[in-house]
C-alpha cells in the first residue's frame, strides 16, 4: 500500500511540474509571437493578428463593425459600441511622486513606436490642383519615398500601411 501511495504523489507532482512547464513555455511564445497591424482604406479596413489565433478585424459594411476571433471563438460587434453612461465626479488634480511628466510621456511613446517595423507603407495623393500635383509629382522619385509614395492626376487618395512587432519589444521600450 505505501507503494501506490508514494507513486501517488509522484506522478501528482509530475503532472504539476509539467503543467508549470507547459504554462512558462506558453508566456514565453506569447511573448515571442509576432503581431501584424494592417491599415487600408481603400477599402475601409483594419486587421490585427497576433500568432494566428487572435485576430482583429475592423471594417465598414453598411456600418462599422468589428469582428474577433480567439481560437475558435468567434464574434461580431457593432461600432461604436454602447456605453454605459456614468455620472462625472469632480477630480482633484494631485501630482504624485510616481506621475509622469509629458517629456517623458512623449519620449517612452516615441520608444514604443519605434520599437514597431514598418512592412510595406504606401500613400497615393491628389490635391485636385494639376498644378500643385505638378509640382509634388518630383517626390515620387525621391529615394525615402520611391515607391511608397504616390502623387497621382487620377483622383486616387488612399493610405496603406502593414506594420508588424513583438511583445518583448514593446515591454523592452515601454520599460526600458
Amino acid at each position: 500500500m505505501v507503494c501506490i501511495i508514494g507513486c501517488c504523489t509522484f506522478a501528482a507532482v509530475v503532472i504539476v511540474w509539467a503543467i508549470l512547464i507547459f504554462l512558462v513555455l506558453l508566456i514565453l511564445w506569447l511573448l515571442i509571437a509576432r503581431f501584424t497591424v494592417e491599415v487600408d482604406t481603400r477599402v475601409p479596413y483594419m486587421n490585427f493578428q497576433w500568432a494566428g489565433f487572435i485576430k482583429g478585424i475592423i471594417v465598414y459594411r453598411d456600418k462599422w463593425v468589428a469582428e474577433l476571433q480567439i481560437l475558435f471563438f468567434h464574434t461580431t460587434l457593432p461600432i461604436p459600441f454602447k456605453r454605459k453612461k456614468k455620472q462625472k465626479k469632480p477630480k482633484e488634480k494631485k501630482r504624485g511622486k510616481g506621475s509622469m511628466t509629458l517629456s517623458k510621456a512623449l519620449h517612452k511613446g516615441k520608444r514604443v513606436l519605434r520599437s514597431f517595423t514598418v512592412e510595406k507603407w504606401e500613400l497615393a495623393v491628389d490635391t485636385g490642383d494639376h498644378t500643385l500635383n505638378a509640382k509634388l509629382y518630383p517626390v515620387n522619385y525621391w529615394k525615402p519615398c520611391y515607391r511608397h509614395l504616390f502623387i497621382n492626376f487620377h483622383g486616387d487618395n488612399y493610405f496603406y500601411l502593414k506594420v508588424h512587432n513583438r511583445p518583448w519589444k514593446l515591454l523592452y521600450a515601454f520599460f526600458g
